[in-house]
Order: C-alpha cells, then structure tokens, then sequence
C-alpha cells in the first residue's frame, strides 16, 4: 500500500502561517484465502524489518534550543526533553503538565507549579525558569512558539512556584496557549546539545549520533516501552525520506504541503494541523457586500468532495470557524457538508438574483448584474489551485460564475492588500485557543475583505471573554465573514510494527509514546 508523504516540515524551515493514509482497503471481491496470505505476507515483512531500537532524526548542526530554533526536525523533539505547563491533547482540551492547576480570570491567568520537579541535572524547576522560557520566545518572533505568547502582555513569577500571567484581552481558553517547553533558565544550547529540560528523556550524544534515555526522576513516573532512543544525524532535509524508507529511523512528522511523494511499506496516522483552510470575501465590492450573496456562495459548496478531492483526504470538512475535533465546539453534519443548492437560490433570491442570463449566470431583474466573481489563488499551492477549479464548477451549479486569478505568492499577497479580488482562497495555522482575530481584527494578518464593525467579530471577543460559543456561531453564520472550508491534516509516517496508541497531535506528535514498542 502507498502513503502519500509530503516533505514540507521534514528538513529546517520556520513554522508556516499557512495526513490521512491514502491506503485503499482491499476488495470485497478477494477471496478470504487471499487475504490470509497478504495478511501473512504483511505479518512476515513485519517481523523481519521489526527495528532493534526506535531512531528519529535530527540535525546537529542546526539550533537544538526549541525555543529559538526554526528546524522543524528538531523542534518536533521537544515533547521528549522537555515539560510544558499544560498540554492540549487531540480533541484541544487542555491536559496539566508542569501545572498544578491553573486560574483564569479577566485578563490575569495564574499558574501554581507542581512541586519537586527537577531539571536533568538535578536543579529544581521553579517559576523563574518558566518566566524565562516565555520571555524568550517573546523576543524572538522566528521561534516556532511565538503564536502563543501574542496575546501575552508579561510573565511574573511570584516566590519559586507561582507565575502571573497578564493578558492583553481576556482568552477563555488561554490554557490551551500553555504548552511551551520549559528549558532551564540561561541554558543556552552548546555545540550538538540542547538546551537543559526536564522531560521524561534526557540526552547524551558522541562525536556522530545522540542518544535519549529514559529520565529516571521524571514527574510523570511510569514505565516507558522504548527505554532509549537514537537520534540519527540528518545532513539534509533530503536525506530523511531515504532514511525512512530504509529503516534508519523509524517516525517522521509531516505537513503535507505540496510536492507529496509515494512512500511505501510504512504506516500513518493522521495529525490534526489545526491549520484552516478558508474562502476570503471582498465586502468592500457590490457584488459580496450582501451576507446573502455570501451565504449563498458557502450553501452551494460541497466541503466533503473538496476535502477528499482537492486536498486528497488530507483534510477535515467543516462549515465553522473553529476545529471540528475540538471538545468544546459544535460539530458540522454531513448534510452541512455537503453543497445545500436549495438554501444558496433562497439566499440568492433574498439578496435580488431572481433570473439567469444565456451563460447560467444568476442576474438581478432584467438581466442586470449578473453575479461573476473573481476568485484569487495562489498558484504556487497546488492543492489551492485544485481547490479553486471544483469551488468554481461547484459554483456554477447554483449560478455564480467565477474567474480565477492565479497568481504567484508575491503577486497574490500584492493583490490581496490592493483589494483586487472578490474571492480568495488562503489557509491560517490558529492557536490552540481558537483565536480568529488573526482573520477578523483591524490589522489581522488574515483580515481581508472582512466587513467593517464585523459582528462575528464582536461575537469572538464577547466569547473570549467568556460568553456563549453558540452566539459566536449565530453571529458568523449570519454575517459570513468568510467561507470556513476544512482544516488539514499531516502525519506521522512509522516503521510497522509499532504497538499502543499513537495519538499525535500537532503540538506533540509523541503524545502517549510511554506506551509504545515494537
């Protein structure tokens, strides 16, 4: 069976703003004494390639601080190292970690430290140490944690075991923002060395490898399957794929961006990216300025066939603004999934497109404005451009003719900040809090088109605060700021064989790793 492995984060590159296994079951029409054999043949291939000793990759000569370091390979180590105070796990609720309980009200979150957590080198873990974490990434905008720490004002730590957290607006779920590894305060990395955790590994390296063993005076106790792990030097982002597929290490995390390869005889789980995919809208032009016309164009879209067609699987439909896997949200039904053409003519028809002209193109009375629309894409993505071309046959079924502009990302951002679109697809990684300020606040990074004194944006702050999420979802249903399409997905990509539960998740891909062995 063939996975389909994309190499976007596997080598060293920053974290970007903006995967399921493409394994087919087998036929029903294979005979049971068929399926026996493969299954023994799979069995025996097993067996044999079963690895001595689990092997993850990293790159020595690059950062080995996961606080600074813009090396994916090896930030993706952390959850080994290093503690965090909280962690989100799959379904983003917030899990205690370092934290012995955490209090958040208005704009002040409180954190009380367990007590007798120690570093590898037998120094106690106190508040300074997470003070200092956090200031770090403050000041360095490259870190791939700095998303965090935006809505972060100060850290204060109070005696040993106290830190005060000032928030710029309150965030009801700014627990979730809690998982930053904690390093030892002014442990700079050395030469092959990260920086001092205290995570359930601790590390120890030699002229050309290095090696993770069991921390025996970690918090969290218990009994881990893989009592020493080896960490293989990669001499580039290109040697990973080969290095996977040989056996040399045994699990990798990718993104799927665009470029994905045909790896086979390895096995997959998915990894929610918590990364949106999204339909920009000009509000500012006649033709979208009405949320009918708005909501009509979302009615009519089949987010269910986008995300297996155009994103291969390798994304979660929803009609929403937040994660559809998370704990605390509203989930889409399938008929919500799929294009509702009755739904988008009722709003056509609502916002005066009450006839069509000879090109099917729905038109006002009299064959005035007929409603075409240019969609904006970047044409670098190929996933993108994919998704643009079924969104306009999607389109044109329930009369809205579309015009796509594919641009290079140079020019797509230059004629997203000149307004030059009706339409535009884009994608936005959101905090684990689910803040969409980055796609509705004055000055977001995302906040194109968006409608001035946005209601859904007034509806976000309002349940950030700690107000009803269903009033939140009654404002952006109603207002439509902008078309929710799915969320990718990435994956970790393993030697078979591996037993437990593999439960990655985007801010720990190791997530459960005590339980697993080969």
């Amino acid at each position: 069976m063939a996975l389909l492995l994309s190499l976007a984060l596997a080598g060293c590159a920053a974290r970007p703003s903006g995967g399921a296994s493409s394994s087919k079951p087998s036929s029903s029409s294979k005979t049971s004494s068929a399926k026996a054999s493969s299954q023994a043949s799979s069995a025996s291939l097993q067996a044999a390639s079963k690895p001595t000793i689990f092997s993850l990759p990293v790159v020595f000569a690059q950062d080995m601080n996961p606080l600074t370091s813009s090396c994916m390979l090896n930030v993706t180590l952390w959850p080994l190292l290093y503690d965090s105070l909280t962690q989100p796990d799959a379904t983003f609720t917030a899990r205690q970690g370092l934290a012995a309980s955490v209090s958040n009200s208005g704009a002040t979150m409180t954190v009380q430290l367990r007590g007798g957590v120690k570093f590898s080198d037998g120094s106690a873990l106190t508040a300074q140490d997470v003070a200092y974490s956090y200031n770090l990434v403050k000041t360095t905008p490259s870190s791939y944690f700095y998303g965090n720490v935006s809505n972060i004002v100060s850290v204060t730590p109070q005696g040993s075991g106290t830190v005060v957290f000032s928030l710029a607006a309150p965030d009801a779920l700014a627990q979730n923002l809690l998982d930053i590894p904690i390093v030892k305060s002014g442990s700079g990395p050395a030469a092959r060395t990260p920086s001092v955790g205290s995570g359930p590994y601790t590390f120890s390296t030699n002229q050309f490898s290095g090696t993770l063993s069991v921390n025996k005076s970690w918090y969290g106790g218990g009994t881990f399957g893989f009592q020493t792990i080896a960490l293989v030097n990669m001499p580039s982002s290109d040697a990973v794929l080969g290095s996977l597929k040989i056996g040399e290490i045994n699990y990798l995390y990718t993104d799927y961006g665009n470029g994905a390869v045909p790896t086979a005889n390895l096995e997959s789980k998915a990894v929610n990216l918590n990364r949106m995919v999204f339909m920009g809208v000009n509000s500012a032009h006649a033709l979208t300025a009405d949320a009918h016309v708005r909501k009509a164009i979302s009615f009519a879209l089949d987010r269910q066939s986008l995300s297996d067609d155009a994103f291969s699987s390798q994304a979660l439909p929803t009609d929403l603004p937040y994660n559809p896997d998370w704990a605390g949200g509203a989930k889409p039904t399938g008929a919500e999934l799929g294009a509702q053409l009755d739904k988008a003519g009722a709003e056509l028809a609502a916002a005066g497109f009450t006839s069509q002209n000879i090109g099917g193109v729905v038109t006002k009375a009299g064959g005035a404005t007929p409603l075409q629309l240019t969609l904006l894409v970047n044409s670098g993505d190929q996933q993108m451009t994919a998704a643009a071309s079924q969104i306009k046959v999607e389109l044109a079924k329930a009369g809205v003719g579309v015009t796509i502009n594919a641009q290079p990302f140079n020019a797509y951002v230059a004629a997203l900040q000149a307004g030059s679109y009706d339409l535009y697809l884009g994608n936005l990684s959101l905090a684990a809090d689910m803040d969409l300020s980055p796609l509705l606040a004055s000055g977001g990074t995302a906040a194109y088109g968006v409608p001035a004194n946005s209601a859904t944006l007034a509806a976000f702050n309002a349940w950030r605060a700690g107000g009803a999420l269903s009033a939140l979802t009654t404002a952006f249903t109603g207002e439509m700021p902008f078309i929710a399409l799915c969320f990718k997905t990435g994956s970790v990509t393993f030697t078979p064989g591996l037993s437990g539960t593999v439960t990655p998740t985007v801010q720990n891909v190791f997530y459960g790793i005590a339980g697993w062995h080969y």
